[in-house]
């Protein structure tokens, strides 16, 4: 499993081009509107511990709770993590 950093500077390396980019938001849109139980990468640098966390809840439900709290939509965000 690569840590956060690795991952970055392998993004940087290799500029997303629009149509990559665009599949990679139609991802993000599938996984907001999916129920499916979701796996989720845990790392923390010091002490250097990694771990997934399994079946846990889908991105959507963690949505619509910060909706329900009045969280608003930001529109395009320019990170290749968001």
């Amino acid at each position: 499993m690569r840590t956060l950093q690795q991952v970055d500077e392998a993004l940087a390396a290799q500029p997303l081009t629009a149509e990559q980019l665009s599949k990679e938001r139609q991802a993000l849109q599938q996984l907001m509107v999916s129920q499916e139980p979701a796996t989720y990468s845990v790392v923390i640098g010091y002490p250097a511990f990694e771990a997934e966390i399994r079946n846990f809840y889908p991105p959507s439900a963690f949505q619509q709770t910060y909706v329900s709290q009045g969280a608003q939509d930001c529109g395009e965000t320019p990170s290749r993590r968001f």
